[in-house]
């Protein structure tokens, strides 16, 4: 039997993209689950997000690719995710509410119907953190209550960036 086929990443983060633009995370309006695309190819599914969880500064999304062997484009992304070559993540989104930003548009609603592993995204906080076991401790951790000192921290901010390369250093 195949194991799952499961990532983890930001989908989105409140940060400035290269575009200039803001999403902004709390506004963000979606219903899983919803498609996983390769590269914003609508008529390329890779699979399907499974779960978005709300922070605040960001939306940490998890998605499971197809069964190996039913998309060859899905069987090549899951080897380049796993290789680290293919690690940005980017949503698809409808503008449902703007207002003018510093630097462009601030996104202050939308509506998010697909998100996409892509080679370079424009928002580059948004980034596969973690694929099939460690996912699944990464969406552990960030929804377990705090006690003590160990308290995660999975914003793109968090100190600390040189722990093992692919993933984010404050989920372990």
């Amino acid at each position: 039997m195949n194991e799952a086929r499961i990532i983890s990443g930001m989908a989105t983060t409140n940060a400035v993209d290269r575009s200039g633009d803001v999403i902004d995370p709390l506004g963000a309006k979606f219903k899983t689950p919803f498609p996983l695309l390769l590269q914003h190819d609508h008529s390329t599914p890779i699979g399907t997000v499974t779960r978005v969880q709300r922070m605040s500064h960001g939306l940490l999304a998890t998605a499971e690719l197809v069964p190996p062997g039913v998309s060859e484009e899905a069987d090549k992304a899951w080897g380049l995710i796993q290789a680290g070559a293919l690690r940005g993540l980017s949503i698809g989104f409808r503008p449902l509410e703007l207002s003018e930003g510093k630097t462009g548009i601030n996104y202050d609603a939308s509506e998010i119907y697909e998100l996409s592993v892509v080679t370079v995204p424009c928002n580059a906080d948004c980034y596969v953190i973690a694929h099939n076991t460690e996912a699944k401790a990464v969406r552990k951790r960030a929804t377990e209550k705090p006690s003590g000192m160990t308290q995660v921290d999975v914003s793109p901010t968090a100190p600390s960036r040189t722990l093992k390369p692919f993933f984010h250093p404050n989920l372990y």
